[in-house]
């Protein structure tokens, strides 16, 4: 049996389909400052476009780990 061939993280792929041949992280060591900034600002802006809609989908998450660690401790 033969090991699959290990398939890059969704995050790398994301990245590499935006953006061929910029290598981020030697542009964020290069300018941490600038990255921290233009990163807040994106994040800022979905979350004024997107938040609620983000707290439903993280509320609902939280809420199935919570049902799964009781599940987990009561079948113990």
């Amino acid at each position: 049996m033969t090991a699959a061939p290990e398939q890059p993280a969704i995050e790398d792929r994301i990245v590499g389909s935006l953006t061929p041949g910029l290598d981020w992280m030697s542009l964020v060591r290069t300018y941490p400052l600038a990255s921290v900034t233009v990163a807040a600002s994106i994040g800022f802006l979905i979350g004024r476009a997107r938040g609620r809609e983000i707290m439903g989908i993280l509320g609902d998450l939280a809420g199935e780990r919570v049902d799964e660690s009781v599940r987990s401790f009561l079948v113990r």
